[in-house]
């Protein structure tokens, strides 16, 4: 346990190192801090496509806990296959988005995120049960789609720049917010239920009659499986602090734009950038 304890020290200490040492290097320039906050993001939009996938495996063996003693409905999980698309969709629209304050985007338009002409209905055909509000926030992502090509006609221009920052701000707030408050729960629900659903199983699955070997073997495969779900819900609401972080985050540098400065910009982000890198590690070990 120490040892575990140690590392997870030491790996904190090399991002804030990491951080401190890159805004050290790049205060000569008003946005280097940004260019790393964009690095730092990206590393948890990309777990977003293996949380989806986790999810989707959650519904099914959660199902797999049904037979006669347990008989219970089966959960939808074709529900994934058709909403995953359209929130990995959004994801992309948010983090690629981000990369580009960053100047991190290559000048390669067909990176930018297109199709959301039909994204609220895509939505409204997955879930039936979709609110107005949540599908108004998911297509605020095409906004952002348009920003990214607004950065990389500007050329990053600080001027430009400021004024997209400005123009996307509640794009950003909408989208990460429908992303935390809608995708994200929506697995959490789904991790919620295959472990209920594995504990009531476990729990009628016990017997007094059983070989002692076996209810001892039954009793680990179940705490560990409890474990694993609990590991999993961790990272998910890791990935809502993530969101959480990049929203505030943008809003101070929209709060801020016309007036940026190097030692403003670090005292706002380093917090982010080292939470964010501390949330992706986290994810990442869980799928």
């Amino acid at each position: 346990m120490r040892s575990i304890v140690l590392t997870r020290r030491i790996r904190h200490y090399v991002i804030v190192c990491a951080a401190a040492s890159f805004l050290a290097v790049c205060g000569c320039t008003d946005l280097g801090e940004v260019t790393q906050f964009a690095k730092a993001s990206q590393d948890v939009g990309k777990t977003f496509s293996a949380m989806a996938d986790g999810a989707k495996t959650s519904c099914n063996r959660a199902n797999s806990f049904i037979n006669a003693e347990n008989n219970i409905p089966p959960l939808n999980c074709e529900f994934y296959d058709q909403v995953n698309p359209s929130l990995l969709k959004v994801n992309d629209a948010l983090f690629n988005y981000i990369a580009s304050l960053g100047a991190l985007a290559a000048d390669d338009l067909s990176k930018v995120p297109g199709g959301f002409d039909n994204l609220s209905a895509d939505l409204k055909k997955a879930d039936p049960n979709i609110s107005t509000a949540n599908q108004t926030k998911a297509t605020a992502a095409s906004g952002l789609a348009k920003a990214i090509t607004n950065i990389w006609a500007s050329g990053y221009r600080k001027e430009k720049l400021s004024k997209i920052v400005g123009d996307s701000n509640n794009g950003v707030q909408e989208v990460t917010a429908f992303l935390s408050d809608y995708a994200a729960d929506k697995f959490l629900q789904t991790f919620n239920e295959e472990e209920r659903r594995e504990l009531s199983y476990c729990d009628l699955m016990k017997s007094p009659t059983a070989e002692p070997l076996a209810t001892d073997l039954l009793a680990r495969k179940c705490a560990a499986d409890k474990a694993h779900i609990e590991t999993q819900k961790a990272a998910v609401k890791k990935y809502q602090d993530a969101l959480k972080t990049i929203a505030e985050s943008h809003n101070k540098l929209n709060e801020q734009r016309g007036n940026w400065n190097a030692a403003q910009l670090s005292k706002d982000l380093i917090p982010g950038i080292v939470d964010l890198g501390n949330g992706a590690v986290s994810i990442n070990s869980a799928f």
